[in-house]
């Protein structure tokens, strides 16, 4: 086994229960709807924590965190560097830009991107870091804000395992660590979870358009659903999204940067790329999201 080997590691790591991570400091850059929560978990534990963001509003919202003046001086001053930020465009900013991670003149000893970009955008984003000697993985989440706060977050990672090792400590705070492969599985683990969640999100819209129509009640089906063989994640908590729209909405998060668009988008990008045929990921890629977003604003 050889130590970049992902098997060299526990497919499965539990949350760390022990407060603290001594002499760490760790930077979150994208103080939004998942980054701030992140960030006050990992304070709330007990680790070090400076964050950044490129908004006065969420600079505002992260009352009680120390912040950096900017991503450089972040990076320069943390030893683990979170990237959470919207999409690809905004990570190679985060990275790449003129004050971005790779600009600093001291560098963090690793760098993990928890956006969701896709493994192609991944590769590049990467590429930068580690041409200058610091570790790269990407361990993008699902669970929402509420999990965050409550490290119960499921972290898909990817990477060297020597990689994954030196940072685990930390992202064990954040909820329970799968580790999918190597750098940019955690991006292709993320993208098939979201195929899954917004397929069955849209079929259970109509399924309780349907009950309803004929009087079931919507409470009681869910009920019903939740003890039988159609239970998800997605039944038992039927209004995650529409309570994440309206987190967007207070946030001005325009649609593109909205997980049902944007992840889809990518999701349907990277099955071009390898030719594979995936017509029902396509279709609700044309439709969730525009539905999410007006249930949203009843």
């Amino acid at each position: 086994m050889t130590a970049n080997s992902p098997s060299a590691l526990s497919a499965t790591t539990t949350p760390d229960t022990q407060n603290g991570v001594p002499g760490v400091v760790v930077g979150v850059i994208g103080l939004g709807n998942l980054g701030l929560p992140i960030a006050r978990r990992l304070l709330a534990t007990g680790i070090d924590v400076l964050g950044f963001d490129v908004s006065p509003e969420a600079c505002q919202a992260a009352r009680g965190l120390s912040l950096a003046s900017s991503i450089r001086d972040l990076s320069e001053r943390a030893d683990i560097v979170l990237v959470l930020v919207s999409d690809a465009d905004q990570c190679r900013s985060a990275i790449s830009g003129t004050s971005g991670v790779v600009s600093a003149t001291t560098l963090p000893t690793a760098v993990v991107i928890m956006s969701t970009v896709g493994p192609d955008a991944l590769t590049d984003l990467a590429a930068p870091i580690l041409g200058l000697g610091t570790a790269v993985i990407d361990a993008p989440v699902s669970g929402g804000a509420e999990a965050a706060a409550k490290g119960e977050l499921s972290l898909m990672v990817g990477g060297a395992s020597e990689y994954i090792e030196r940072c685990s400590s930390v992202l064990s705070t954040l909820g329970t660590m799968h580790i999918m492969g190597e750098l940019g599985a955690g991006q292709s683990a993320k993208l098939a979870n979201q195929m899954v969640f917004f397929g069955t999100y849209a079929v259970l819209q109509e399924a309780l358009a349907l009950a309803k129509s004929d009087g079931v009640d919507s409470d009681a089906l869910l009920g019903a659903l939740s003890g039988g063989t159609a239970d998800s994640w997605a039944v038992r908590h039927p209004r995650f999204l529409q309570e994440t729209a309206r987190a967007y909405d207070a946030a001005a998060i325009g649609p593109s940067h909205r997980s049902w668009h944007k992840d889809l988008r990518t999701a349907v990008q990277a099955a071009s790329a390898r030719d594979l045929d995936t017509p029902v990921t396509i279709l609700v890629s044309q439709v969730v999201g525009d539905r999410v977003d007006r249930s949203a604003r009843r």
